[in-house]
């Protein structure tokens, strides 16, 4: 595979990548069944919606995998014009990207085996109270994805690559994901998910409209076009 070609494909990943997390995010959260934060609100949530756990924890994984791709290609469109905050916003999100993976599978996983039935409810309580406690530090990795984001916000603002508006959804989510998520309020987290799909996808369409040239020298935005075919 050529270089010309390497590229297309990885704007056509980019643009697909930015459409399907907030996807992924929207049925994560819209499946996750637990509304509570205190250890024994949590088990009781789970209890009975096991299934319900873990199809949102995989919904949640897979989205931020291509969490991975969206940022990428944020920090893409910066590259040029705004070196400095693409490689300190993608970073910072990193972060929390890799945080968030990890709090998504662990708790996940305890909590899908926790409220099994026939469990013991009150050891099951102890060790998810203990847990949370533990990974209490750890999580406050997971805020940067949100601050990375703004970072990466503040850029797309000042190059004007894209449509202010989409920069705008995207800022909004993620300060409603940063809020929602650490506490649990699922019409919020989901409510942020569609802002951040229509910001985010509407960014993906951006880039999927975009000549090859213009994906590797990213112009200022000027109205959303025909996604570039070939």
């Amino acid at each position: 595979m050529d270089h010309a070609r390497a590229e297309h494909v990885r704007k056509t990943l980019t643009a697909v990548s930015m459409m399907a997390a907030p996807a992924c995010f929207i049925v994560a959260d819209s499946l996750w069944p637990v509304s509570h934060t205190k250890a024994a609100d949590v088990l009781a949530d789970a209890t009975g919606s096991t299934h319900a756990v873990y199809a949102g924890m995989v919904f949640g994984f897979i989205g931020f995998v291509f969490m991975v791709g969206a940022i990428l290609g944020l920090a893409h469109m910066l590259h040029e014009r705004s070196p400095g905050l693409a490689m300190a916003g993608a970073g910072i999100a990193m972060v929390g990207v890799l945080a968030i993976c990890g709090a998504i599978c662990t708790q996940g996983l305890v909590l899908f085996e926790a409220a099994q039935p026939g469990r013991d409810a009150a050891a099951m309580t102890d060790l998810l109270h203990d847990m949370m406690q533990s990974a209490a530090p750890m999580l406050l990795l997971t805020f940067g994805l949100s601050v990375g984001v703004l970072v990466l916000t503040v850029g797309l603002a000042r190059t004007h690559v894209v449509a202010t508006w989409s920069v705008a959804c995207v800022a909004l989510a993620a300060i409603g994901l940063g809020i929602g998520q650490p506490f649990a309020l699922q019409a919020v987290n989901v409510i942020a998910d569609i802002v951040l799909l229509a910001g985010l996808g509407s960014i993906g369409y951006t880039v999927l409209a975009e000549t090859d040239e213009e994906w590797e020298h990213t112009p200022e935005f000027h109205g959303f076009a025909r996604p570039a075919m070939g």
